[in-house]
């Protein structure tokens, strides 16, 4: 699925948290219909650009979000959440996390870190 590269003009390397405003007005008349408000972490690099979907580019059009549209990307890179470089986990770290996962998981349950080698 192709993405978009997107370019903010003065913000850069830095998270920038845009607030989609959502049906509030609903949800703060009947707390069982309507939605939240969402919050889009958007990632930029050092010139200042981030690859999004094309929903999260129009979510943040509504937004009035201040980004321009540079390119489309055909073979955008995987969207990891956390650490990506597994080489900064050691195997120390690796055993300290299973004993760790081994105190909080439920009964019955075999707790195990993997490695991701995307």
């Amino acid at each position: 699925m192709p993405g978009l590269r997107i370019h903010h003009p003065t913000a850069t390397n830095c998270t920038l948290l845009v607030s989609h405003p959502g049906e509030i007005k609903s949800f703060l008349r009947n707390k069982n219909k309507g939605r939240l408000p969402k919050d889009y972490h958007i990632r930029l690099d050092n010139d200042g650009n981030c690859i999004v979907s094309e929903t999260v580019w129009l979510r943040l059009k509504e937004a009035g979000a201040n980004f321009i549209i540079l390119n489309e990307v055909a073979d955008p890179p995987a969207q990891l959440v956390g650490m990506n470089d597994s080489s900064v986990y050691t195997p120390a770290m690796k055993r300290e996390i299973n004993e760790a996962l081994v105190d909080i998981a439920p009964p019955g349950v075999k707790s195990y870190v993997s490695e991701y080698n995307g």
